[in-house]
């Protein structure tokens, strides 16, 4: 029985999930065992280059990164302590915006952050029904205007996560929603694609979104997997399941795309052993494996709950949650 085969029977026989609270039964222990038996290892690719951040509420510091977003020489960052950070690309610190709360320019728990221009698009989930909703910015943290609210309907959201501009347009990942929503800049609704199960072009958790030419990649947390639209939200592909193989997943995270190469983050919630996940993966745009980096741990290059993923040029940027900072590698093109 393959690695693949075994970990399918023991998901359907000792583990019960919900979107908005994981909470595996059993599977953890289960990995563990099979994950030691099979010989399990990680390869590397990228390089690593630097990080910066640590835990904390000062500027630099970080709760809990989870988004973030690279445009020209400056990195933007989203955290729990309710705010925006920007940096420059070697991590120095450049300015910050953002308090607790409902208003203009607050935040409950902003999770993913784009940036387009001179405007910089941020999703703000919180406690329902306060929060869900996406707030634009200038760059220099001004606020600018806002829309959505706690709900099903068009427009509105249950703990939207991703966010992706292109062109005039904005996407969403409404995750308890089971769907992407399309926007134009000022926040009027477009459309909207995906439904709740595992078939194609169903979720169950859309987390990241990225947008290159007409294709719409999200990440499927749940399902384990990565599913390609065109614009227009007909479903084009899917490639990923449940495991620890290439192009298996834990879960998945964030999403970039830069050329032929589609980046995902196979990230650990805590709910499962440490040593397993944490780690990014690379596809071509067909979802075929290419390579993969990282690991558990806080050296360097190591991952804890890694999340959000940009790249830019010839640089990856990471968000390692669990170890509050992000880390920088080298494509080496």
């Amino acid at each position: 029985m393959t690695l693949s085969q075994m970990l399918k029977v023991m998901f359907r026989r000792c583990t019960v999930f919900s979107v908005l609270n994981r909470k595996p039964v059993g599977l953890a222990i289960a990995i563990s065992l099979v994950w030691i038996i099979m010989g399990g290892s990680v390869a590397s690719s990228e390089t690593f280059l630097r990080t910066w951040g640590s835990f904390g509420s000062g500027d630099g510091q970080f709760n809990s990164p989870f988004g973030l977003a690279v445009q020209g020489d400056e990195v933007f960052v989203v955290d729990f302590n309710h705010r925006v950070q920007v940096f420059k690309r070697d991590g120095t610190f450049l300015r910050t915006w953002g308090s607790f709360g409902p208003g203009n320019g607050q935040f409950m728990f902003p999770i993913g952050v784009a940036v387009q221009g001179n405007e910089v698009y941020v999703t703000d989930a919180g406690t329902p029904p306060i929060g869900h909703r996406v707030q634009v910015f200038d760059r220099s943290g001004t606020f600018l205007r806002t829309w959505g609210s706690f709900g099903s309907g068009d427009g509105q959201f249950m703990f939207p996560v991703g966010v992706a501009v292109q062109g005039d347009e904005v996407y969403v990942a409404d995750s308890a929603n089971f769907r992407v929503q399309v926007f134009d800049r000022n926040g009027t609704f477009l459309r909207k694609f995906g439904s709740f199960g595992s078939g194609d072009g169903q979720f169950n958790g859309p987390v990241g979104v990225a947008v290159q030419g007409n294709e719409v990649f999200v990440t499927d947390e749940l399902n384990h997997r990565v599913e390609v639209f065109d614009r227009n939200g007909t479903f084009l592909r899917t490639w990923g399941s449940f495991g620890l193989e290439d192009g298996q997943f834990l879960f998945t995270g964030g999403v970039a795309v830069q050329g032929n190469e589609v980046y995902v983050v196979d990230y650990n919630d805590q709910n499962f052993p440490t040593s397993l996940g944490n780690r990014v993966q690379v596809f071509d745009r067909n979802g075929t494996f290419l390579r993969k980096f990282g690991s558990f741990g806080s050296g360097d290059g190591q991952f804890n709950g890694p999340f959000g993923v940009a790249v830019e040029g010839s640089k990856v940027f990471v968000v390692d949650r669990f170890n509050n900072r992000v880390q920088v590698f080298d494509r080496n093109f």
